[in-house]
């Protein structure tokens, strides 16, 4: 599903997104909560690790590849069948994604989403 929605992306954003790891877990870690400053009773669906492209100079130092990851357990259990599973997978994503540009789902050409 991750694959089918970065394929449905115009080319000018796939391309951006060529550096970036995708990464389904089933659920993140109690550590991946605290540190992300989450609620452990509401944890995130999906998260952005990284620097958005606003922010990225030449200049910086970070090893780390940006990377997005999607939570499958969780998705799934707020989900009532897989079209709702997949709608989630592709809101979820395209959320990440805002972040990795520097932007929100709603600021997002309408091609994109």
């Amino acid at each position: 599903m991750v694959s089918e929605v970065v394929e449905a992306l115009p080319p000018d954003y796939r391309e951006k997104l060529e550096d970036v790891q995708l990464v389904v877990m089933e659920e993140p870690t109690p550590e991946q909560i605290e540190e992300l400053g989450g609620d452990p009773s509401d944890p995130p669906l999906g998260v952005y690790l990284g620097t958005s492209i606003l922010e990225q100079s030449a200049f910086d130092t970070q090893f780390e590849p940006n990377t997005i990851v999607l939570f499958q357990k969780l998705i799934e259990e707020i989900c009532g069948n897989e079209v709702e599973v997949a709608e989630e997978v592709r809101l979820t994503l395209l959320h990440e994604i805002g972040h990795h540009f520097g932007i929100d789902e709603g600021q997002m050409p309408e091609s994109v989403r």
